[in-house]
């Protein structure tokens, strides 16, 4: 067994694209925007990569969440370096100093090394509950986690180190802020059964406003959750997560109820999907809002894989032969088939006055 989970973190390393295979996307125009890039990607991969291995490493423990499963150990790690990546060009794009540049590629490097911890004692019995808390949970570790704050003040520096740290504490929480499609349902379910337990509830900050680094750190997440990376993400995490299996199912129910045939798989297509607008519709930088849009334009043309079981030890993934248009299709057929149900129920009801 732990000679398969060897093997697997292995593969995981060696398909998750790293920041040597970035310096070769030459998608700009402009060739000294392009030189920057390269030359500053090239810097973070010299300079932050002992940063790197750590959430590396934290994701492949043998008590995380993730490490047990090759598609979502790879899917969060491809997050972060797509993430990174966006954050430098858009940093670089619009203007950042060299000291801002670097707090937000480190907070990028971080934002979610957390999710795939275990809940607190005290938590777990909440389902969900390190996804909705793991921006908070990151920021506690700035502060406790000596071997992080260690590997930290050698690229903040010792003079401003604590005041760095409490910057980065609030850029990575507000990286949580206006949030789109599941996660504000998981955040709502979540905060019931706290209320519940009378346990304090999670907030979600937004970035203050003029904050470049923490606006740009939300765009490039929202970007990345947008993109057909991101959408495989949402994908591989619905086909993971018991409660998510559960409401895809439900969903499929529902539209074979009206003649309609929808697979779990494409139900959680419709959630990437909805997750990746509302991604968009909550950026209010009209030149981010339009990088976000092409995203998710060329995420149209990808095939997707959802685990057909839930048992991690299944390998067997479906690919999703039916474009995102076809799935729409479906939808749009099923909410007209339920508002002719609805007009008619109306109907027999006045007529029965």
């Amino acid at each position: 067994m732990e000679e398969t989970r060897e093997r697997m973190l292995s593969s995981s390393r060696e398909e998750s694209f790293g920041y040597k295979a970035l310096l070769d996307r030459e998608v700009f125009v402009d060739d000294e925007f392009l030189t920057k890039c390269k030359k500053e990607k090239k810097r973070v991969s010299e300079e932050l990569a002992e940063m790197v291995n750590f959430v590396d490493k934290r994701y492949e423990g043998q008590d995380s969440t993730l490490s047990n499963s090759f598609e979502q150990l790879k899917s969060f790690k491809e997050h972060n370096r797509q993430i990174l990546d966006k954050c430098i060009e858009r940093g670089i794009e619009r203007g950042l100093s060299q000291e801002d540049l670097t707090k937000l590629e480190i907070a990028a490097i971080l934002h979610d090394f957390s999710k795939g911890d275990s809940s607190p004692k005290w938590a777990q019995e909440i389902e969900n509950f390190m996804l909705v808390y793991h921006g908070e949970a990151v920021a506690k570790e700035l502060d406790s986690n000596e071997e992080l704050r260690n590997i930290l003040r050698d690229k903040l520096g010792g003079n401003n180190f604590e005041e760095n740290i409490i910057y980065l504490q609030r850029v990575i929480k507000s990286h949580m802020g206006p949030h789109p499609g599941f996660m504000s349902k998981s955040l709502e379910i979540v905060n019931k059964q706290l209320k519940e337990k009378n346990l304090q509830q999670i907030e979600h900050p937004s970035p203050k406003e003029g904050d470049r680094v923490a606006e740009i750190l939300l765009a490039a997440d929202m970007y990345t959750l947008a993109s057909s990376k991101g959408m495989q993400k949402v994908v591989t995490i619905r086909s993971e997560t018991p409660s998510f299996r559960k409401q895809d199912k439900e969903l499929s129910s529902q539209y074979a109820q009206v003649g309609i045939e929808l697979a779990p798989a494409e139900a959680a297509i419709l959630s990437a999907l909805d997750s990746a607008y509302a991604a968009r519709d909550m950026i209010k930088n009209k030149e981010d809002w339009n990088w976000i849009q092409g995203a998710i334009e060329e995420a149209n043309n990808f095939d997707y894989k959802y685990r057909v079981s839930a048992d991690a030890r299944v390998s067997e993934l479906r690919i999703l032969s039916n474009s995102i248009e076809e799935v729409l299709q479906k939808r749009q057929q099923f909410e007209d088939k339920k508002k002719t149900e609805k007009i008619s129920e109306e109907i027999r009801l006045g007529g029965g006055l």
